[in-house]
């Protein structure tokens, strides 16, 4: 039987990967960056979209990205996140998150990731469905 991606538990290693390379691939090494409204637009985007797209596979999960991109100019940063998980899930590779930040000269970016799994509630092609909507929350 072909292996769809369905069938196993979020990793999360692997989801810290890739957060990792979107913010690698996004800023490229630099050490200053211009801070303009356009640019934190561009590469929330980007960082985003790159996010999704290597993770779509890792599990049998719906995916939220929340993205945080902060000048540095001395002022605290802080972040908080709190979510209400179905308890049923959580210890059986289900409901769960990772965060990571980063930082260069100029700036701060913190991003969560929140999978959700759906296998337990839908069949195999709803799941397949689910996986191809695009929500796009961007403001």
């Amino acid at each position: 039987m072909m292996d769809d991606g369905l069938e196993h538990d979020f990793d999360a290693e692997l989801a810290v990967k890739a957060i990792r390379k979107a913010i690698k691939d996004t800023f490229d090494g630099q050490k200053c960056v211009d801070v303009e409204r356009k640019n934190m637009d561009k590469w929330s985007k980007s960082i985003s979209e790159s996010i999704l797209k290597q993770c779509q596979d890792n599990c049998n999960c719906k995916y939220a990205v929340t993205l945080v991109i902060g000048q540095k100019v001395g002022a605290g940063f802080t972040a908080h996140n709190k979510m209400l998980w179905d308890c049923n899930h959580v210890e059986d590779g289900g409901d769960t998150f990772v965060k990571v930040s980063w930082e260069n000269e100029t700036i701060h970016v913190l991003v969560t990731l929140y999978a959700i799994k759906v296998m337990a509630y839908f069949s195999q092609e709803q799941v397949r469905a689910l996986k191809a909507m695009d929500f796009d929350a961007g403001l």
